[in-house]
Protein backbone atom coordinates (compact mmCIF):
# COMPACT_ATOMS: atom_id res chain seq x y z
CA UNK A 1 0.00 0.00 0.00
CA UNK A 2 2.66 2.50 0.90
CA UNK A 3 4.70 1.25 -2.33
CA UNK A 4 1.17 2.61 -3.98
CA UNK A 5 0.78 5.76 -2.12
CA UNK A 6 4.45 6.59 -2.89
CA UNK A 7 4.56 6.12 -7.01
CA UNK A 8 0.96 7.92 -6.92
CA UNK A 9 3.20 11.26 -5.57
CA UNK A 10 5.92 10.72 -7.75
CA UNK A 11 3.20 10.75 -10.64
CA UNK A 12 1.14 13.56 -9.81
CA UNK A 13 4.71 15.26 -8.96
CA UNK A 14 6.27 14.76 -12.46
CA UNK A 15 2.37 15.86 -13.74
CA UNK A 16 2.72 19.53 -11.84
CA UNK A 17 5.79 19.69 -12.58
CA UNK A 18 5.54 19.42 -16.45
CA UNK A 19 2.61 21.43 -16.59
CA UNK A 20 4.26 23.99 -14.92
CA UNK A 21 7.02 23.64 -17.49
CA UNK A 22 4.44 24.34 -20.27
CA UNK A 23 2.84 26.88 -18.89
CA UNK A 24 5.87 29.03 -19.01
CA UNK A 25 5.47 31.51 -21.87
CA UNK A 26 8.04 32.84 -24.36
CA UNK A 27 6.24 35.22 -25.91
CA UNK A 28 5.66 38.92 -24.97
CA UNK A 29 2.66 41.24 -25.75
CA UNK A 30 2.66 44.34 -27.29
CA UNK A 31 0.16 47.07 -27.30
CA UNK A 32 0.53 50.45 -29.06
CA UNK A 33 -1.49 53.43 -29.56
CA UNK A 34 -1.27 56.27 -32.61
CA UNK A 35 -1.83 59.83 -32.99
CA UNK A 36 -1.33 62.51 -34.68
CA UNK A 37 0.96 65.34 -34.00
CA UNK A 38 -2.19 67.37 -32.23
CA UNK A 39 -2.84 64.27 -30.31
CA UNK A 40 -5.87 62.95 -32.97
CA UNK A 41 -5.62 59.10 -32.87
CA UNK A 42 -5.09 58.02 -36.14
CA UNK A 43 -7.81 54.68 -36.59
CA UNK A 44 -6.59 52.56 -39.57
CA UNK A 45 -3.02 52.83 -39.12
CA UNK A 46 -1.08 49.78 -39.75
CA UNK A 47 1.24 48.74 -37.10
CA UNK A 48 4.23 46.13 -38.50
CA UNK A 49 6.39 44.24 -35.68
CA UNK A 50 9.40 42.44 -37.51
CA UNK A 51 12.08 40.60 -35.41
CA UNK A 52 15.45 41.61 -36.13
CA UNK A 53 17.26 38.73 -35.55
CA UNK A 54 15.39 36.32 -37.14
CA UNK A 55 12.54 38.46 -39.93
CA UNK A 56 9.36 36.94 -38.19
CA UNK A 57 7.10 39.66 -38.48
CA UNK A 58 3.56 40.27 -38.04
CA UNK A 59 1.06 43.39 -38.33
CA UNK A 60 -2.02 44.89 -36.90
CA UNK A 61 -4.39 47.61 -37.30
CA UNK A 62 -5.42 50.43 -34.81
CA UNK A 63 -9.42 50.27 -33.70
CA UNK A 64 -11.37 53.29 -33.99
CA UNK A 65 -9.21 54.55 -30.97
CA UNK A 66 -5.88 54.55 -32.73
CA UNK A 67 -5.17 51.25 -30.59
CA UNK A 68 -3.77 48.13 -31.22
CA UNK A 69 -2.58 44.64 -29.89
CA UNK A 70 -0.53 42.07 -30.25
CA UNK A 71 -0.41 39.32 -28.17
CA UNK A 72 2.22 36.04 -28.55
CA UNK A 73 5.05 38.07 -29.74
CA UNK A 74 8.30 35.69 -29.50
CA UNK A 75 10.94 37.66 -27.29
CA UNK A 76 13.51 39.24 -29.16
CA UNK A 77 14.58 42.82 -30.71
CA UNK A 78 11.99 44.51 -32.89
CA UNK A 79 11.79 47.18 -35.15
CA UNK A 80 8.15 48.85 -34.73
CA UNK A 81 6.97 50.48 -37.93
CA UNK A 82 3.71 52.43 -38.19
CA UNK A 83 2.16 53.67 -41.22
CA UNK A 84 -1.19 55.75 -41.83
CA UNK A 85 -1.79 57.12 -45.01
CA UNK A 86 -1.43 60.92 -45.17
CA UNK A 87 1.50 60.66 -42.48
CA UNK A 88 5.36 59.68 -42.72
CA UNK A 89 6.24 56.39 -41.23
CA UNK A 90 7.74 56.27 -37.88
CA UNK A 91 9.73 53.35 -37.22
CA UNK A 92 11.60 52.40 -33.30
CA UNK A 93 13.53 49.59 -31.79
CA UNK A 94 12.74 47.53 -28.92
CA UNK A 95 13.51 44.87 -26.96
CA UNK A 96 10.45 42.17 -26.02
CA UNK A 97 11.03 39.94 -23.08
CA UNK A 98 9.43 37.20 -21.90
CA UNK A 99 5.89 37.61 -20.37
CA UNK A 100 6.11 41.71 -20.71
CA UNK A 101 3.71 43.89 -22.37
CA UNK A 102 5.57 46.47 -24.15
CA UNK A 103 3.72 49.72 -24.71
CA UNK A 104 4.78 52.03 -28.13
CA UNK A 105 2.65 55.47 -28.29
CA UNK A 106 3.27 56.98 -31.49
CA UNK A 107 2.71 60.25 -32.80
CA UNK A 108 3.23 60.84 -36.86
CA UNK A 109 3.70 63.95 -38.26
CA UNK A 110 1.92 64.50 -41.66
CA UNK A 111 3.62 63.38 -45.05
CA UNK A 112 3.56 64.91 -47.79
CA UNK A 113 0.22 65.90 -50.05
CA UNK A 114 1.77 64.64 -54.02
CA UNK A 115 -1.21 65.65 -56.17
CA UNK A 116 -0.30 64.85 -60.32
CA UNK A 117 -1.75 67.05 -63.00
CA UNK A 118 -1.63 65.78 -66.32
CA UNK A 119 -2.69 68.53 -69.06
CA UNK A 120 -2.72 67.39 -72.43
CA UNK A 121 -3.53 69.48 -75.81
CA UNK A 122 -4.88 68.51 -79.01
CA UNK A 123 -3.72 71.10 -82.18
CA UNK A 124 -6.28 73.39 -83.54
CA UNK A 125 -5.99 72.88 -87.63
CA UNK A 126 -8.05 75.74 -89.62
CA UNK A 127 -9.29 74.47 -92.70
CA UNK A 128 -8.65 76.63 -95.43
CA UNK A 129 -10.59 76.30 -98.37
CA UNK A 130 -12.48 77.82 -101.35
CA UNK A 131 -15.57 78.19 -99.90
CA UNK A 132 -16.63 81.10 -97.71
CA UNK A 133 -16.65 80.98 -94.25
CA UNK A 134 -20.27 82.54 -93.99
CA UNK A 135 -22.59 81.93 -96.39
CA UNK A 136 -23.82 84.56 -99.03
CA UNK A 137 -26.85 84.59 -97.53
CA UNK A 138 -25.46 85.33 -94.15
CA UNK A 139 -23.61 88.15 -95.93
CA UNK A 140 -26.59 89.76 -97.13
CA UNK A 141 -27.71 90.17 -93.87
CA UNK A 142 -24.94 91.52 -92.54
CA UNK A 143 -24.96 94.35 -95.28
CA UNK A 144 -28.45 95.59 -94.49
CA UNK A 145 -28.01 95.97 -91.43
CA UNK A 146 -28.00 98.88 -89.86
Amino acid sequence: MRFRFSASVICLSLMLLASAGFSQTITGSLHGRVSDKTGAVLPNATVTVANVETGWSRSATTDSGGECQLTLVPVGTYKVTVTAKGFNAETRTLQLTIGAMASVDVSLAPGQVEQNVTVTTERLWLRLSARPLIPSLAKQRLRTFP
